[in-house]
């Protein structure tokens, strides 16, 4: 007759038993399911890369256009320091015009 403890112990080994094979079966299972998300994984890797490089070659072109703006705004300044201080210096001339002749402005 079988005792308490065997039957514990035969429990014990078809509950690993199970758990092993069962494992096993799943693991088989999965394995398609784990190779197609790889290749799926590879696939959204490559776009995100793909992406990226396309940023980054728009990220080097609005550096580029940034800096002719910052150099366009420097000529644009220039020029108009040059008209203000051509406009003051003929108002200037006009005004000391009008006071030798005694115009009314």
């Amino acid at each position: 007759m079988l005792t308490k403890d065997d039957l514990l112990q035969i429990k014990e080994l078809i509950v690993e038993v199970v758990q092993t094979e069962t494992r096993r079966i799943v693991k088989e299972e999965l394995e398609p399911f784990r190779k197609s998300e790889d290749v799926q994984f590879t696939k959204i890797n490559e776009r995100f890369d793909k992406i990226d490089r396309h940023f980054k070659r728009i990220d080097s072109k609005f550096y580029k256009v940034d800096a002719t703006f910052r150099k366009v705004g420097r000529s644009i300044n220039i020029v108009i320091k040059g008209f203000d201080t051509t406009y003051l210096d003929l108002e200037k001339r006009v005004s000391s015009i009008e006071n030798h002749r005694n115009l009314i402005p």
